[in-house]
């Protein structure tokens, strides 16, 4: 993938991450459906989930239900687990 790819990427994820974060669109409408998506770590949502739904029903929804009363959600790259997601 070229930097320009990259860069292109890297766009469209924060500009979807910011809508999120606003509540203006949901963030899964940037994932494809049938994505495998990892989480490294050792946290409640670490583990490999196999379709977006599966990440969505594992991971998002209840994150979104116990973080409805905290703080915004920051994808800071000073996180302890690692995200990564294959098509």
């Amino acid at each position: 993938m070229s930097n320009a790819q990259t860069d292109n990427h890297r766009r469209i994820a924060v500009a979807a991450f910011g809508a999120w974060q606003r509540g203006e669109a949901p963030i899964t409408e940037i994932f494809a459906p049938q994505m495998t998506w990892r989480i490294e770590g050792h946290s409640a949502a670490s583990g490999q989930y196999r379709s977006t739904q599966e990440f969505v029903d594992r991971v998002l929804a209840p994150s979104g239900r116990a973080s409805s009363t905290a703080s915004r959600f920051d994808p800071s790259p000073s996180a302890r687990s690692t995200l990564t997601a294959t098509p």
